[in-house]
């Protein structure tokens, strides 16, 4: 049964993030953020969430740095929104698997591989 709890949970605060920060933030530097998963204890303890940013490395770490330092009001308005019990402790990650796709496709595309090419038996 908690499975079933904790995936309904990890949706509503994957969702819920999204929105706080698209709408809700009024740190700039989060605009370019989104949420691309969160992992979850089943216990609901503990939420790793998994965020991209376009930009350069420094805009990144900017954000990284702001995300960290609002982790505090994030799981406040969380608590207000979702009314569960306890919201989980919140560790922001980088995930740079869309970065790392566009790196990928530019290096084939740089060798002269086509998606047509890669489709042929």
């Amino acid at each position: 049964m908690q499975g079933k709890r904790s995936l309904r949970v990890r949706e509503l605060l994957q969702q819920e993030l999204s929105y706080l920060f698209t709408r809700k933030m009024k740190d700039p530097r989060l605009e370019s953020v989104t949420v691309t998963r969160v992992e979850m204890t089943d216990d609901i303890k503990y939420a790793r969430v998994y965020v991209s940013v376009y930009g350069r490395e420094e805009e990144r770490d900017e954000v990284m740095k702001a995300l960290e330092g609002a982790t505090g009001f994030i799981r406040g308005q969380l608590g207000r929104k979702l009314r569960i019990k306890q919201v989980p402790e919140l560790a922001f990650r980088l995930d740079d698997s869309a970065e790392y796709s566009v790196k990928i496709s530019k290096m084939l595309r740089d060798l002269g591989v086509s998606d047509s090419e890669d489709a042929a038996p």
